[in-house]
């Protein structure tokens, strides 16, 4: 065999031989790795701190509006309507002593005056009976001197006593007269605002006939029920705040809870509280685009109660089962702490039973137990 060939044939020999001692050298310079240990760090966490203030209890509710002024306009004449207001139409409002319209009222000018004719007569009938009295009565002293007479007719007495009587009703009947022609002109009885009307010129009106419905506009009452628990917090009077949401926006109106209604809501059997709002039509101060509170709309309530003293405000969502809360102690530790509930709000709790300063967690865990290592997110202590 020739060299050539030889050389061939140990070639691969030579490289595998050469991998070998290349794997080992390679092998002998590699460092073992180090080992760490893993420590359990614990779940994150989000916490606030407690702090202790005075808080007022704010009461929560929804209600609905009802006027305390609503009646019906009832003619209290018979007539024909001679003239009717512009505003005597469904949104029209009257001030108090504003006249809405007017009945014919020849008829009530025609009987006054007939009425005042017989008190004229009544009156010169009595005067020209005590003119006879008197003559009589003089007469009879010349003869009989203070000898009484046989009967009272001779003084004229039960003629004077029936003609003060036809008098007296006489003056009745004007009075009558003169009210019914008052009453041909129909006034508001009050700040108002009307809600329906079914008259016009020429209707004839009778008495006991409605014609038009309105309600007031000083003022208006929202009947909101309430909890038994939040009845104890309630001081009357309180200032209240009347919320109306409508789409994307909410407005406000400014109230007083002035009363408690003497029977509960029939539904739950509440106590009901009525907030009382002051121009609910908007007719001294009107704000661009605050719907009015008119009858029927349903509104919600914030309405101020009692001081409590010394509490924490929590978000409720920290009050776990059994009136607990999961508190992380100065070792980094979860641990559970019972509280007692002064109240409970619609976000918030009033709790006593810790410390200022103390963290409590806000993150909900799936499983926490006394002693559980947490860390908590920096930045995140409120």
């Amino acid at each position: 065999m020739s060299k050539k060939g030889l050389f061939r044939s140990i070639l691969p020999i030579l490289i595998l031989l050469a991998g070998f001692l290349g794997f080992f050298f390679l092998k002998g310079l590699k460092k073992p790795p180090q080992h760490h240990v893993l420590r359990p760090e614990g779940p994150l966490v989000e916490v606030i701190k407690a702090r202790q203030s005075d808080q007022r209890i704010i009461i929560y509710a929804t209600g609905t509006v009802r006027p305390p002024q609503k009646i019906e306009i009832v003619p209290e004449v018979a007539g024909k309507v001679v003239w009717v207001s512009p505003k005597l139409v469904p949104g029209g409002h009257f001030a108090a002593g504003e006249v809405m319209f007017q009945i014919e009222k020849r008829d009530y000018e025609i009987a006054l005056t007939q009425a005042k004719a017989r008190v004229a007569k009544a009156r010169e009938q009595l005067e020209v009976l005590k003119n006879k009295a008197l003559v009589a009565k003089r007469q009879w002293q010349r003869l009989y001197g203070e000898k009484p007479p046989p009967s009272p007719l001779v003084f004229y007495e039960p003629q004077i006593k029936a003609a003060e009587a036809e008098l007296a009703a006489s003056l009745a009947a004007q009075q009558k007269a003169a009210l019914d022609l008052s009453r041909t002109t129909v006034k508001a009885p009050f700040d108002s605002l009307i809600l329906e009307e079914h008259l016009d010129f020429g209707y004839y009106v009778r008495p006991g006939s409605p014609v038009a419905t309105l309600v007031g506009t000083k003022k208006t009452e929202i009947v909101a029920p309430i909890s038994q628990d939040d009845l104890n917090w309630l001081k009357l009077p309180a200032q209240a705040k009347v919320i109306v949401p409508t789409g994307d926006k909410t407005y406000f109106y400014t109230g007083q809870a002035v009363r408690l209604l003497p029977a509960v809501e029939k539904l739950g059997h509440l106590p009901q509280v009525v907030v009382e709002v002051s121009d609910p039509f908007q007719l001294r101060e009107h704000l661009t685009g605050r719907p009015d509170l008119a009858e029927g709309l349903f509104v919600e309530l914030e309405i101020e109660g009692k001081t409590v003293r010394n509490v924490f405000v929590l978000p409720r969502a920290v009050l776990r089962h059994g009136d607990k809360v999961w508190v992380v102690d100065e070792k980094g530790r979860l641990q559970i702490r019972p509280v007692t509930v002064i109240y409970r709000g619609k976000d918030t709790v009033l709790v006593r039973g810790l410390k200022a300063g103390e963290r409590i967690i806000v993150t909900k865990l799936e499983a926490a137990a006394p002693g559980l290592k947490v860390r908590v997110v920096k930045g995140e202590a409120k």
